[in-house]
């Protein structure tokens, strides 16, 4: 009797074990096929915004505007050769802003293709699969190393606020349809920051008036694939 009892024992435990591995086979490929999809997605975000940003950079360098496109960071840099603020100053001079004008533009023309759209229908060169794509797009200041000595500005980080500022509102004067964009949440598209000079694309040791720094970037920040 004693020993049937233990074989018995011994098939239960063996038929525990096979259940538990089963079970864990079983989650290990739901897993597996989730942790792809997820991959896929994301995947799929950043082609798309990297098709975006080229979308913008051919577009504007149609209009003479030459930029650099930060594919991994999904930046749109305006270099110094396009707009360039004098050093300590949060305003552009005259000859830079039909550079501004076409980037609104083509922002209008582009982005509002990514944008949130309650119920209406893409315009005809749009992507089937672009709209409310975009969560952000952020239009980014920056500053040289050098330190700001009175003035309007206390120090670079509001400089750089400012510059980001001026930016946005500069584009909205030309193309007030830019601050009507919403994202799939109905929040503002464009925002607007300032780095002082804590990003600087020519790192220097010293305090050098470096133009290439003096910059706007335009971060876009696509939604992520479980919020879509």
């Amino acid at each position: 009797m004693a020993s049937e009892e233990s074989g018995d024992y011994l098939v239960s435990l063996a038929d525990l074990m096979a259940g538990l591995l089963f079970v864990f086979i079983i989650t290990l490929m739901v897993f597996v096929l989730t942790f792809q999809g997820a991959t896929t997605e994301l995947t799929n975000t950043e082609h798309l915004r990297t098709t975006l940003l080229q979308q913008i950079a051919l577009e504007l360098s149609k209009r003479g505007v030459q930029v650099f496109v930060v594919e991994d960071n999904g930046v749109l840099r305006l270099t110094e050769n396009e707009i360039l603020f004098p050093s300590g100053s949060a305003e552009l001079q005259e000859a830079d802003m039909p550079h501004l004008a076409a980037l609104g533009e083509v922002l209008e023309a582009v982005v509002s293709c990514y944008a949130g759209r309650t119920g209406e229908p893409l315009p005809p060169n749009c992507r089937d699969d672009s709209s409310g794509r975009l969560e952000s797009v952020f239009i980014e200041g920056h500053t040289d190393n050098m330190p700001v000595h009175g003035g309007r500005f206390e120090d670079n980080w509001l400089l750089s606020a400012q510059r980001a500022l001026f930016t946005y509102r500069a584009l909205l004067r030309v193309h007030p349809v830019l601050g009507t964009l919403v994202n799939h949440r109905g929040q503002p598209l464009f925002s607007v920051s300032g780095y002082g000079d804590g990003r600087p694309v020519v790192p220097h040791a010293t305090p050098t008036p470096e133009a290439r720094n003096r910059r706007i970037d335009l971060r876009f920040v696509m939604v992520p694939p479980q919020q879509e």
